[in-house]
Formats: structure tokens, sequence, C-alpha cells
């Protein structure tokens, strides 16, 4: 549907209604053509192009993945209209110790890894870094705790280098947990929210849901049944660096303290601090 029909159709019924706010975006639910549709829109005065998400929304088409589907743009990339996936996020629910709901997951995630980058700009859509600002990584962390982030970042990059320069970098969803897996009546339906993709290792995703769920007591169980699922075994010092990467993008990125600790008491449990985390990597 043309953008600027699209536009006009939510003008005239003014049936959107909002469903989530983040500091970014908003999102809508709106009806068109007798559907329902999710609407993301740019809060005002953020500038938020979704033309990349856009793009990887009609990528997943063609891999017959279940994803939202792409219906349009408008408003100059600032608002991106897209299908709704059937029933709802496993979280919270007993489906997330569903060996078949990972079984599933799996396979979606192969057809992800089929979708690579076009041209050296899309390469650009990193997600993650390796290069921070150790200063502000002191300020922000304290030094003792910033000092110990940066000497295992250095140790395991150094440790994985040959790794890290030559692995295929392939789509990535980029926020990938229990919250972005659907089900409709205990069946698998979809992964949705792919507005943080981008194109890297795929095992950042398995590192990112790790690390999304390490607070959680369930969160070594599922992460278990996801593995098993890819028939991999991945190694801890890779996952532990790539939650460190995500760790420290989301603590720098982050206005709100108490996210922000939320964020901090993650990282603390990679670097093991009281027990339990990834310290035996080192």
């Amino acid at each position: 549907m043309p953008d600027k029909e699209i536009e006009m159709l939510a003008t005239k019924r003014n049936l959107r209604i909002l469903i989530t706010e983040g500091m970014e975006s908003s999102v809508y639910v709106d009806r068109i053509g007798g559907k329902d549709v999710y609407v993301k829109r740019a809060k005002k005065g953020r500038r938020q192009d979704y033309k990349f998400e856009a793009g990887v929304l009609q990528e997943l088409e063609k891999v017959h993945a279940k994803a939202p589907r792409f219906i349009g743009l408008s408003g100059g990339g600032d608002e991106l209209t897209i299908s709704k996936v059937p029933g709802f996020s496993i979280d919270d629910t007993s489906l997330i110790f569903s060996a078949g709901i990972y079984n599933d997951v799996a396979c979606e995630m192969e057809k992800w890894r089929a979708i690579l980058p076009k041209s050296e700009s899309e390469l650009k859509k990193v997600g993650v870094v390796r290069e921070y600002d150790a200063r502000r990584i002191s300020l922000v962390l304290g030094l003792e705790r910033g000092k110990r982030v940066m000497d295992m970042v250095r140790i395991l990059e150094e440790k994985h280098r040959d790794y890290l320069d030559s692995v295929r970098k392939t789509l990535v969803h980029g926020d990938f947990s229990f919250d972005s897996i659907f089900a409709d009546n205990g069946v698998f339906s979809g992964v949705i929210d792919f507005g943080d993709a981008f194109f890297g290792d795929p095992l950042l995703d398995v590192a990112y849901f790790r690390f999304k769920e390490i607070n959680k007591p369930y969160g070594a169980r599922s992460y278990k049944l996801l593995v098993n699922a890819l028939k991999t075994n991945p190694d801890d010092g890779l996952v532990a660096l790539y939650m460190i990467y995500f760790a420290l993008d989301r603590i720098l990125d982050c206005a709100d303290d108490g996210i922000r600790a939320k964020f901090i008491d993650k990282l603390d449990r990679v670097l093991g601090t009281g027990g339990g985390g990834y310290e035996h990597v080192l």
C-alpha cells in the first residue's frame, strides 16, 4: 500500500491506540483493510529512520521467516507500519521451558543467517562496537569495575582475535529474548521487534539471549534449551565478551539511572562479582 494511502487512512479514522512507549518511539495498534496492524512512530523531536528495519522485514519475508510483514513507510521514514504476529510473548509463561518452541526458534534463526549485507553501508549497522572510551567507562562504572571490564575485554578480544576478524556476518536480531518470541495457543508463531537488527556474528543473538535473562532463576535453563536446539556449543569466552559488549552499549547509552543500574547488575553477573559468572574464561 502506498505511503500516502496509509497516512490518509490513519488520519481519517484516528483509530490508533498507544500500546508501548519508549525513549525514541511509540507503538500504536491500528486497523487497515479490516486487519490490526502495528504503527511505529518516532517521538516528537526524535529522528528515527525506519528504512533499514523495513528492508530487514522485506528480506525476512523472502526467506519465509515468521516475522512481522512490512506494509509501508511514511513521514519520510519516521513511521513504519507492519503486520501483527499472532499470539503473545512467551515471557513469564510455561512455554519458556518448551523444547518444541526452541526447536522452532532455531529454525527461524537459521533463516536469518541466510540474509547477508548487500553493501558496505549495511555492514556499518554493527549494533555493538569494540572501541570504547575507557575514561567514560570508569566515570560511569567506577575505577575498579571499569578497569576490570576493560581488562576482561582486552584479554578476550586478544584470545579470540582470529575468530572476530574472520567471522561471517549475517543478520542479527539485536534484541533477542523471551519478549521477542511469540506463541499462539501454545504453538510458536514468530519473532518480533527487529528494530535493533544489524549485521554481525550470529552468536551475538545467542549471547544477548543469555545476557537478557542472566539475572532470572530460569535463565541458565532456557539458554541451554536454545543452545541445544541450535545444535551448537558456543565458546564461553566469546559469549562473555559479547555480553560485555551489549552491557556497555546499554549502560553508556542509557539516560535513566534506574535502568542503567539493572544493566550494571547484569554486567556484574557476567564479571563474576559474588561468584557464578564467567571469570573462568580468562
